[in-house]
């Protein structure tokens, strides 16, 4: 339960959950904090290993890369996806998301993707890395060939039955351990080639990209000085209510009150949430609206003003609408990526 719901340990150690053991499980001792915490690393490596021999029956594996910084610390996360061979679907696992202590530069960042890559045996089965369009992961990507051969590997003997028999067998022939930046260092072996051509692949993000493109489109469209000085006006007053309401709890209160709902606060790293808190403004409608603004203290927008926003809304709700399908999870393929380029280009 602590796992799934990622509570804090000390949940044992409290007395609402301590009183509801005593009423349903009297018999039942709740384990002590560092008891559970051993408990939870125990399951952590039984899952890791069974993990690893589930990746030994994919020939293919892709994965995804990301880092991050949440709380002053920094984060790097790596998935791993491939076709289940009896079933014929998706199958996606979490490899890793852990603290990166480094500096987010490309060399650290390879290294560390080769290290979980080597440490779940899977830099042979490798095909291709998806990034975002982040130069220091571009670099990465570059530099992750070089990462992976330096690293030794066990991905064609099963590292567990190796230190078995090495250990007790007597009289059978020594097993070599293969280092693959041998292997990839043979240039008359085609399957090797193609190994390293294998890992060479890197994909940027499509669902990024697109954003990058709607991004430059929209500054693009500020060079001409009638539309730009509209579109500053219009967003300056959009930005003006954004920020009172997130800066202050009285008047996210007064927008609560008269809205029902509240006003969206875009990021630069949350995708289409320029479009997504527009998009929030023009279904409070202009009365509403108009009505926040001066409990506030702020300059009321104009009905020209709301009928450019709801034109943006307009123009940007393909882009929208395709970054959703994108980035989903488990009903969205690389066979998507053109026909919903298409789409938008036509809508």
């Amino acid at each position: 339960m602590l796992v799934k719901d990622m509570q804090p340990i000390a949940t044992v150690e409290r007395s609402g959950i301590k009183k509801l053991f005593q009423r349903l499980l009297p018999n039942v001792d709740l384990p002590s904090r560092r008891t559970l915490a051993r408990n939870i690393d125990d399951m952590y490596d039984r899952n890791k290993q069974q993990l690893i021999q589930e990746l030994k029956h994919s020939d293919y594996i892709s994965t995804t890369a990301d880092i991050w910084s949440s709380h002053k610390r920094s984060f790097i996360g790596i998935t791993a996806h491939y076709i289940d061979k009896s079933t014929l679907k998706r199958v996606s696992h979490v490899l890793t998301c852990q603290r990166f202590k480094h500096s987010h530069i490309g060399d650290k960042i390879a290294a560390e993707i080769a290290n979980v890559f080597d440490e779940f045996r899977i830099t042979s089965k490798v095909t291709s890395c998806v990034t975002d369009n982040a130069s220091n992961m571009v670099k990465a990507l570059t530099l992750l060939d070089s990462a992976c051969t330096r690293m030794s590997t066990y991905d064609s003997v099963d590292a567990e039955s190796y230190d078995r028999e090495s250990e007790t067998s007597e009289g059978t022939e020594e097993v070599q351990l293969i280092s693959l930046s041998d292997i990839l260092q043979d240039e008359t072996n085609d399957d090797d080639c193609e190994l390293l051509d294998m890992l060479r692949k890197h994909i940027r993000c499509a669902n990024h990209t697109l954003n990058l493109v709607a991004d430059v489109d929209c500054k693009s469209a500020r060079t001409d000085e009638k539309y730009k000085r509209v579109y500053d006006r219009v967003m300056g007053k959009v930005q003006a209510l954004r920020n009172a309401v997130s800066r202050s709890t009285k008047h996210a209160d007064v927008v609560e009150e008269i809205a029902g709902l509240t006003f969206l606060n875009p990021t630069c790293t949350r995708w289409s949430s320029e479009y997504m808190a527009v998009d929030r403004l023009v279904q409070i409608s202009i009365e509403k609206v108009r009505q926040c603004q001066q409990q506030i203290g702020l300059a009321c927008i104009t009905e020209a003003e709301m009928t450019f926003l709801k034109s943006y809304v307009t123009a940007m709700k393909p882009v929208a609408i395709a970054m959703d399908l994108l980035q989903g999870d488990e009903a969205c393929f690389i066979g998507h990526v053109i026909p919903t380029v298409i789409g938008i280009n036509r809508s």
